[in-house]
């Protein structure tokens, strides 16, 4: 229930994100939340304990549910979410270095045309309301083929 209870609020935050402004941040957490709390659940249906961690991909792993290569840059800023975007900052200069230079980087594609630079989201990786959805949906296939 309360898996579902923050997919419920992921889905509400991320189809009003246009009125939020910056309330997509609110949308990730509890759409990364959501998917942590089903994870674990899928292991303690199954008969297993689960990691005291919130490593997403450790999770994925552990409930042996595949995934793609880059919903893997998604689920690696999710774990990200997870960990520091509860607080104003990271803790230390070196986690908000890695966040910018590998996590966010898989993100997103950079190009040059002419003397403009452009940054654009990675359709495929980029942590989307139907990226969320279509991990979410993996998720409960497996849950309910226990």
């Amino acid at each position: 229930r309360c898996a579902i209870a923050f997919y419920d609020a992921a889905v509400i935050l991320y189809k009003n994100e246009a009125d939020l402004g910056r309330g997509g941040f609110a949308a990730e957490f509890n759409a990364a939340l959501s998917i942590e709390i089903m994870l674990k659940a899928i292991l303690v249906k199954n008969g297993n304990g689960f990691p005291k961690k919130h490593n997403l991909n450790l999770l994925f792993s552990a409930t042996k549910i595949d995934i793609t290569e880059d919903q893997r840059y998604m689920i690696e800023y999710f774990t990200e979410v997870l960990i520091w975007f509860k607080y104003p900052v990271p803790k230390t200069e070196k986690e908000w270095d890695r966040f910018y230079d590998e996590i966010f980087e898989g993100l997103v594609t950079r190009s040059q045309e002419g003397n403009t630079f452009l940054v654009r989201a990675n359709e495929e990786r980029w942590p989307s309301f139907d990226n969320y959805m279509k991990l979410w949906d993996e998720i409960i296939k497996k849950y309910k083929n226990i």
